[in-house]
């Protein structure tokens, strides 16, 4: 949640309150919310429905939640990707940090990783994608809405 201020003709405002990111029309002031289209990969499927709980609840659409590398790269081409939140360790040869810079390669998207894992090596294979946000596992609800909250901020100005 933000506060912030509106201006009013003579430089009064009154306060309020942000649950989400609006696009802003500056001659005529808030116009319609920023709502992210949200790919999950992730094959734990408990997790992937609170990650997807989360997100929703945020005002923000999933648009698929895929399992494996493969299921990603399909859902990624057949509708439009903002976001792709994705654990790093998948059940397969292919990770989340490789499938996600893939789809961010693609399709110009924003990449919020989520893992257990939290060594070294783990963090500098990460390094190698533009991240809009790391989380480990548990990871905390309030973190991930905040890191939506700031992707979403990128789309504001479009």
């Amino acid at each position: 949640m933000r506060a912030g201020r509106l201006s009013k003709a003579r430089g009064e405002g009154e306060t309020f309150r942000l649950w989400h990111s609006f696009k802003i029309d500056k001659g005529f002031g808030i116009i319609e919310p920023v709502i992210l289209n949200v790919l999950i990969v992730e094959d734990e499927v408990v997790i992937a429905l609170h990650i997807e709980h989360v997100v929703k609840a945020a005002g923000h659409r999933v648009v698929g939640i895929a399992t494996n590398a493969d299921e990603a790269l399909q859902q990624a081409d057949e509708q439009k990707v903002d976001l792709v939140i994705s654990d790093i360790r998948l059940r397969e040869s292919r990770d989340g940090i490789e499938v996600s810079g893939e789809i961010q390669l693609e399709h110009g998207c924003a990449v919020i990783l989520i893992t257990a894992y939290k060594d070294q090596e783990t963090l500098k294979k990460a390094l190698n994608i533009e991240l809009d946000g790391y989380l480990v596992k548990p990871f905390n609800e309030e973190e991930l809405r905040m890191l939506l909250q700031k992707v979403a901020g990128r789309y504001r100005q479009t």
